[in-house]
């Protein structure tokens, strides 16, 4: 397993794919701390200092996508046939694919919290303000940014590997975000806090009323990500490759 996840690593260290992620995120995050932070937000505050730190959170639908293409890219350009040739059993390809991309999440997580406190510590700078980080909201807002990004990598090499198309699979996670959920939740009603993008939203400390615990949503989302992985692994060990 070792070797599995070394080579994963290897395949990650020589393509632009995770330097072009980080990049993305850490714009976006500096974009929307900006953008809060210049509509007159008080640094001072601790509520409105939680508001700028949650875009390290938002930041993992990036790092989403970048999960999914650890099966995309390889069924995209065939080397998923070398891979499988290489080590047969496909559950360790899975389980090794799932380890590195998370740790590869949480390097994503750590930079886009450090990028949040940054720009949010910067725009208090320049009102003459210091951040509020006495209490503990706004610390677990950023723990729970990286948790975030930790568990979506997961969740997106799940998906990625149950739709070998990545395209596909991309379109599928955008249009759940950002349409389905939504109309989910109207129909669930109070049951909607259990849905994935609510509870990814509770794991991040998100300001909202309608959301599970902290924990709660945390422990949610990593069922969410177990369970994907073990049906993407199921149908993986049956789909013909060649």
């Amino acid at each position: 397993m070792t070797n599995l996840i070394a080579t994963e690593f290897l395949k990650l260290r020589t393509t632009r794919g995770p330097w072009l992620t980080i990049g993305i995120e850490v714009l976006l995050v500096i974009v929307g701390v900006s953008g809060l932070a210049s509509r007159g937000l008080d640094a001072s505050d601790p509520q409105q200092v939680q508001l700028l730190f949650a875009h390290a959170g938002l930041a993992a639908l990036v790092t989403l996508i970048f999960g999914i293409g650890a099966f995309g890219t390889e069924y995209r350009y065939k080397t998923i046939t070398d891979t499988y040739l290489t080590t047969p059993d496909r559950r360790r390809v899975m389980l090794a694919k799932v380890a590195t991309y998370a740790l590869a999440g949480l390097a994503f997580g750590v930079v886009t919290a450090a990028t949040a406190l940054a720009a949010a510590a910067a725009w208090g700078a320049a009102d003459g303000v210091s951040l509020d980080l006495l209490g503990n909201e706004a610390w677990l807002t950023l723990g729970g940014a990286v948790a975030w990004n930790v568990l979506f990598a997961v969740i997106g090499v799940g998906l990625g590997a149950l739709l070998p198309n990545q395209s596909t699979a991309i379109a599928v996670a955008l249009t759940w975000i950002a349409l389905v959920e939504g109309l989910v939740a109207q129909l669930l009603g109070g049951l909607a806090e259990w849905l994935p993008l609510s509870a990814a939203r509770a794991l991040g400390n998100a300001p909202a009323q309608d959301l599970l615990p902290q924990l709660g949503g945390g422990a949610v989302l990593a069922g969410y990500a177990v369970l994907l992985v073990i049906a993407a692994a199921a149908v993986s060990a049956r789909r013909d490759v060649a």
